[in-house]
């Protein structure tokens, strides 16, 4: 999806806000930390944030940040705001945070974009404070809130469930919790054994050739695993369909 620069003024206001008062290297830093996508592990629950840095070495870092929430004035105000103007909440919800809604805030004196000074923050590397794995880590932030400008608010402690109160009028409004399809989820990528029944892959589907069956009569079942051990001319034909394949995936992955 592209989007016209002026329509995502917020980036750019969120990332001046921080950018005025951060440690410029290591802000850089972090962007390209956060171009070669060294976050590993990303988890935001609502103004909660845990991420896993990989420096792209041998080292992962565990970086904590907090946001401060805004105070029951500012929120009570940002109803009001609302209530004002609908198409406002309703325009938020949808991506676009309008310029409007921003002037609003201002006259209420409201500061909804965090400054450094807003963030508890904490990174294993110990190192110095506004390190670049915690500035990748807000990048990240940064680059969600493109598509999802809401986000500013919840991380500010103002639930998206908030704005969906007042659209719906109903005080008592709570966003219904989703639960992600089983193929989706981090138990369907386990590693398998070797009695994962494949019966169902179409190769032909996936990788666009047909991947001839293995001839099983020279297996033999290992006594120290239930795995299978493959012997001469089964090991060969393994490694050439392994190599095929591996070629594949390198011109598929080019695409993207």
């Amino acid at each position: 999806m592209e989007f016209d620069k002026n329509i995502i003024w917020w980036f750019d206001e969120f990332n001046d806000k921080l950018y005025k008062d951060a440690n410029i290297t290591k802000f850089n830093l972090g962007r390209k930390l956060f171009n070669k996508r060294a976050i590993r592990f990303l988890s935001i629950e609502e103004n909660d944030v845990s991420a896993v840095i990989y420096d792209g070495k041998k080292t992962y870092y565990d970086v904590s940040i907090v946001l401060s929430p805004l105070n029951y004035r500012d929120s009570e105000a940002i109803d009001d705001i609302f209530r004002s103007d609908m198409s406002l909440a309703v325009d938020l919800v949808n991506g676009n945070f309008s310029r409007t809604l921003y002037d609003r805030l201002v006259d209420r004196n409201i500061d909804i974009f965090p400054s450094w000074s807003d963030l508890n923050y904490k990174c294993s590397c110990r190192k110095t404070k506004k390190c670049e794995h915690t500035a990748t880590v807000l990048h990240r932030i940064m680059n969600e809130i493109i598509f999802e400008p809401s986000m500013i608010f919840t991380l500010r402690g103002y639930k998206c469930s908030d704005i969906f109160s007042l659209i719906l009028g109903d005080p008592d409004f709570e966003l219904s919790e989703t639960e992600q399809r089983p193929e989706l989820t981090i138990d369907h990528y386990e590693v398998k054994n070797s009695r994962f029944d494949v019966t169902g892959i179409n190769p032909l589907i996936y990788y666009g050739i047909e991947i001839p069956d293995p001839d099983l009569s020279n297996v033999q079942e290992s006594r120290l695993t239930d795995s299978r051990l493959y012997h001469g001319k089964i090991r060969d034909e393994f490694y050439g369909i392994y190599d095929s394949l591996t070629e594949i995936l390198k011109i598929n992955v080019k695409k993207f």
